[in-house]
C-alpha cells in the first residue's frame, strides 16, 4: 500500500471515529483501552528500531487515543489555524504532512495478521510531545537542521582527514624513497672520489663514533645507513683501533673489511729540523715509511689547502707580476717539529698535520699575528724573512742581527736595492734540478738579481727565526750595518757598515770570493 493510500485511509478512520465520538462522547471504555494497548504492543513488535521514548517527568508514557486525535482534527476544522512560527514559514507543516510524517515508520508494513485489515494507526513521536500551542514543531525543525549540519561537519572533517592522511603517506613515501636511493648510492660508493684518506679509529670507538668520523672525513654521506649496515652485517664490535687508508668509492663493505681485517699500522716519530726545505721533508717522510716523495710532492703542488687562512692569503700572480713563479706554494708553512705518524699514511694527512702545527691554534698564534700586523707586514712577508734568517744565521742572536741588516737594506732600497743573500742562490740550484725554468726561478728567488724579498720562503723556519724577523736586534753596533758575512768554518758572523769594511772582513777570514 502506498503512502498516499495510507494517508487517505487514516483520514477516513479519523472521520469515522469523529462520528462515533459525537454519538458517544463518553470516555473510552476499558475494552477500548485494552484494544489500544494490544495494538500498540503489536505495532511496536513489528517496527524494529522505531520505538521512541517520551520524557514526561514523573508522568507515565501515554499514547494518544483515537478520541484525542479526533479532538485535534475537530479543532483544526473549526477554523483555528495551527500554531507555527511566523518567522520561518517554510517550516510550517500541513495536517496531511503531519499525518504522513507520523506514518513514516509504518509505510513498509504489510498485513498484521488480522485478515488483511489494518488496525487503527498508533502515533508516536521522535522528540518532545507536541504542545497544545504547537511550539514543538519549530524545535523539531531546528533539530533536523542541527543534525544535517552535524552530518555535513562530519563529512567535511572526514575529507580533511583523508587529505592529511594522503599527504602524510606521500611525504613519508617520498622521504623513504630518497633515503633508499641516496643510501644505496652511498653504500656502494657510486660515482665517488677515489682519493685516499687516512682515518684514525680511536680505541674503544663505537659504531656511531666511527660513522661520524667517516662522515667528517668525507668518506660517507649517510652515517645512519652505515650504522644499520654495520649492524645487519654483524660488523659491530669488530673494528680495530689505528690508522687506516680508505677512499669514498670503496663502499661500506670494503671500508669495514679494511677497518676489521687490516693490521693497524705502526706509529713512528719523525723530526723535521728547522730550516728544512720542502724537498728535504719529502725525503724524510719516505725514509721513515710515512709516505713516498712522489705523493708528498703531488699533495703540496696539487691539493687545495685554502681552508687555512694563512695559505689563502698568499699572493699570486693575479696580485702582481712580482708574485709570479712561486715554486712551492706551501714552502715556509710546513712547520718543523717532532711528529708522530702512522706508517703508510696519505700525503694529504701528513701535509695537514704540518699545517695544523703552524696554525693559530699552535705556533703562529694570535699574539704573533698581532705583532705581525703592528709591524705593517703580512704573514707571508714575515715567513719569507724568517726563512732568510734560517739560511744565513746559526743561532737566535745572529738571526736578530741579520734581521737588522736586511731591514736596513730594505729601508735604503735606492742605495741597496738587493739583499744579496747566498742562501737564495742555493735554493734556486736545489729546485732547478726539478724544473728547467732556471731563468724564471732566478728572477723569482735569487736576491742578487731580484729587488727586495724573494717571491716566497726558501725553507721552513722555526719559531726562533720567526721571532727574530719580528724583533730585529737593537744593539748599537748593529743598528747602522748593511753587510754581514759568516765564516762557514767557525760559524762566526761579522757585520759591517760599509762595502769597504765588508770586503776587508771577507778577505781577512777567507769568506766568499776570498775563500
Amino acid at each position: 500500500m502506498y503512502m498516499s493510500d495510507k494517508v487517505d485511509r487514516l483520514f477516513e478512520e479519523i472521520e469515522e471515529e469523529n462520528k462515533r465520538s459525537q454519538a458517544a462522547p463518553a470516555a473510552p471504555s476499558e475494552d477500548e483501552q485494552a484494544l489500544a494497548a494490544r495494538l500498540r504492543e503489536e505495532r511496536q513488535s513489528k517496527i524494529s528500531g522505531f520505538k521512541l521514548e517520551l520524557d514526561l517527568g514523573d508522568e507515565e508514557e501515554h499514547t494518544p487515543l483515537p478520541e484525542e486525535i479526533h479532538e485535534r482534527e475537530e479543532t483544526a476544522a473549526e477554523g483555528e489555524p495551527p500554531a507555527s512560527p511566523a518567522e520561518d514559514p517554510q517550516e510550517a507543516v500541513s495536517p496531511a504532512e503531519a499525518a504522513a510524517a507520523a506514518l513514516v515508520g509504518f509505510s513498509a508494513l504489510e498485513d498484521d495478521g488480522n485478515g488483511g485489515e489494518e488496525s487503527p494507526p498508533i502515533v508516536t513521536y521522535e522528540e518532545e510531545p507536541e504542545e497544545p500551542d504547537g511550539t514543538n514543531e519549530p524545535q523539531k525543525a531546528k533539530k533536523r537542521k542541527k543534525k544535517k549540519k552535524s552530518r555535513m561537519d562530519r563529512t567535511t572533517w572526514g575529507c580533511i582527514r583523508g587529505i592529511i592522511y594522503a599527504v602524510l603517506v606521500l611525504g613519508i613515501s617520498g622521504t623513504l624513497a630518497y633515503f633508499a636511493i641516496t643510501g644505496g648510492i652511498d653504500m656502494v660508493g657510486l660515482n665517488k672520489s677515489s682519493a685516499l684518506v687516512d682515518v684514525e679509529i680511536p680505541r674503544g670507538a663505537s659504531t656511531e663514533q666511527i660513522a661520524d668520523i667517516l662522515k667528517e672525513k668525507g668518506l660517507i654521506d649517510q652515517p645512519l645507513i652505515f650504522r644499520l649496515y654495520s649492524k645487519l652485517t654483524k660488523a659491530d664490535g669488530g673494528y680495530r683501533p689505528g690508522m687506516f687508508t680508505l677512499s669514498a668509492n670503496m663502499g661500506y663493505g670494503s671500508m669495514i673489511d679494511v677497518m676489521q681485517s687490516t693490521k693497524p699500522r705502526d706509529i713512528i716519530k719523525v723530526t723535521i729540523p728547522e730550516g728544512s726545505r720542502m724537498m728535504d721533508i719529502a725525503k724524510i717522510m719516505e725514509a721513515k715509511g710515512v709516505c713516498s716523495t712522489e705523493d708528498f710532492y703531488a699533495a703540496v703542488n696539487k691539493n687545495d689547502y685554502s681552508d687555512y687562512d694563512f695559505i689563502a692569503a698568499i699572493p699570486t700572480e693575479a696580485d702582481g707580476e712580482q708574485y709570479a713563479n712561486r715554486f712551492y706554494k706551501l714552502e715556509g708553512y710546513l712547520f718543523p717539529d717532532t711528529y708522530e705518524f702512522y706508517t703508510n699514511s696519505s700525503a694529504d694527512t701528513v701535509v695537514r698535520k704540518l699545517l695544523n702545527t703552524f696554525s693559530a691554534d699552535n705556533r703562529v698564534d694570535t699574539s704573533i699575528r698581532a705583532a705581525i700586523k703592528a709591524k705593517g707586514m703580512t704573514i707571508d712577508e714575515v715567513i719569507i724573512m724568517a726563512s732568510l734568517l734560517e739560511g744565513e744565521a746559526n743561532n737566535p742572536t745572529d738571526m736578530a742581527r741579520v734581521a737588522r741588516v736586511l731591514y736596513n737594506r730594505l729601508a735604503a732600497s735606492t742605495e741597496y736595492p738587493r739583499l744579496e743573500c747566498d742562501s737564495t742562490q742555493d735554493y734556486v740550484r736545489s729546485i732547478a734540478q726539478l724544473d728547467d725554468g732556471t731563468e724564471a726561478l732566478n728572477k723569482a728567488y735569487d736576491t742578487y738579481q731580484r729587488r727586495g724579498l724573494p717571491v716566497g720562503p726558501i725553507n721552513n723556519p722555526g719559531m726562533n727565526a720567526i721571532e727574530a724577523a719580528l724583533n730585529p736586534s737593537e744593539e748599537e753596533e748593529i743598528m747602522d750595518c748593511y753587510f754581514f758575512a759568516t765564516d762557514l768554518k767557525t760559524g762566526v758572523t761579522y757585520y759591517s757598515k760599509t762595502l769597504k769594511e765588508h770586503e776587508a772582513v771577507c778577505k781577512k777570514y777567507g769568506i766568499g770570493m776570498y775563500a
